[in-house]
């Protein structure tokens, strides 16, 4: 029998040594940060207004920018939310022995969670100066390097690159599918367009 597993916020309230105030306030983040992030994938990043997200999640304009310096932050956040589904869903999607072939399953991973964060939230993180891309010590990419590394160690991964050098490569190339994809509206279907990327991707990775 599959063990059973607690909503979220059952789980949360059962943090050990948080008090009911601390509970309380990540309840009062996360409904924020929900309700924002629905709204934005609803009815776009511009047309989602903070008194809308507020009045949705019943909480004062004060409240919100307790937690959130503006609309902005909540989208960078996303980030923590990217690094976290990677993480969730590592081991049921990363299935195969074979090195290359885990690193195309890995992709094709962060390329799922791009379709499924839409359009306007790729629009809106995807901006010169949002030095969140270059931060280096995100699971999302030390755990690239580690696929990269096993492979190399293993001989089925070219060294032509370091596994840092692999990942920029490799990373550059996603973003670029990805911000294709959203400057386009979302016109084709992101993870069968991905997977020509990917392909290509893993040919070098052997080459």
């Amino acid at each position: 029998m599959a063990k059973k597993v607690s909503p979220p916020e059952q789980q949360q309230n059962k943090l050990p040594g948080l008090t009911s105030r601390q509970i309380r306030a990540r309840t009062t983040k996360k409904q924020i940060f929900d309700i924002a992030i629905t709204l934005i994938k609803k009815q776009g990043y511009a047309k989602t207004a903070i008194k809308d997200i507020c009045r949705k999640a019943s909480v004062s304009i004060g409240t919100f920018y307790y937690y959130y310096q503006g609309k902005q932050a909540i989208v960078n956040e996303l980030y923590l939310r990217a690094d976290q589904f990677l993480k969730d869903h590592f081991n049921s999607w990363v299935v195969s022995s074979n090195p290359v072939e885990r690193v195309k399953e890995y992709l094709a991973l962060y390329i799922h969670f791009v379709g499924l964060e839409g359009v306007d939230i790729v629009l809106n993180i995807y901006y010169p100066s949002n030095h969140l891309f270059l931060y280096e010590n995100r699971y999302m990419i030390t755990r690239l390097e580690d696929l990269i590394r096993e492979g190399q160690e293993e001989g089925s991964i070219s060294r032509k690159f370091t596994p840092q050098g692999w990942m920029r490569y490799i990373i550059t190339v996603l973003r670029g599918v990805a911000f294709d994809w959203a400057l386009r509206s979302g016109e084709y279907n992101i993870e069968e367009s991905a997977q020509a990327h990917i392909e290509c991707l893993a040919d070098y990775l052997r080459s």
